[in-house]
Parts: structure tokens; C-alpha cells; sequence
């Protein structure tokens, strides 16, 4: 699998928690007035399983790497992540501009 490096270990940044998800909600507000209710759901149950498969995902390799730890944790693999949802986010840009056009 091509990896992108974009911002290696730059994200997320490391912000104060109650910023991070204010700035969530406040894009949240903007966009919400660009869309119809039905595109909004479509949207919204669409971040819902992408972050669901995120979850998932790194639940599974956590796992894996526990395992092969022998109990240790040992996150070596961030950059490797990292990069795997620098590229995901990638999409999503492309997928809402896409959106936006039409």
C-alpha cells in the first residue's frame, strides 16, 4: 500500500481537547447551511461509519501488536497510521469538493 507523508506525527496536532472539538462543532455549524436535510444525514451517517472503521481498525492492530508484545503495548507503527489517515482525510477532501460542485 502507497503511504502519503504529509505531516509526519504533526496529526492531530496536539491542541487542548476542549479546542479540538469546538472547532468540530463550529465547522459543523458553517457547513451544515450548505446542505438539505437528506444530504446532511447522507454526510453525517457517512463521517459516522468512517470513524467507525477507525475505531475498528486500530482497536484490531492494537490488538495484534499487544499480542505480538507479549502483552506490551509498543505504538511503533505511528507514522504508519498516521500516514494511513492523512490519506483517508485526502479522500474525504476530495469526496466533500466533489459534493460542493454539484
Amino acid at each position: 500500500m502507497h503511504k502519503i507523508n504529509i505531516m509526519t506525527n504533526k496529526f492531530p496536532p496536539n491542541t487542548d481537547p476542549n479546542v479540538f472539538a469546538f472547532t468540530a462543532a463550529i465547522i459543523g455549524a458553517i457547513v451544515s447551511d450548505e446542505f438539505n436535510a437528506q444530504e446532511l444525514n447522507s454526510i453525517g451517517n457517512w463521517f459516522e461509519l468512517l470513524g467507525q472503521y477507525f475505531l475498528t481498525y486500530a482497536a484490531q492492530k492494537q490488538l495484534i501488536t499487544s499480542r505480538n508484545n507479549n502483552g506490551n503495548n509498543n505504538n511503533t507503527n505511528n507514522s504508519q497510521d498516521i500516514d494511513y489517515i492523512l490519506k483517508a482525510i485526502k479522500k474525504i477532501e476530495a469526496e466533500l469538493n466533489e459534493l460542493s460542485r454539484k
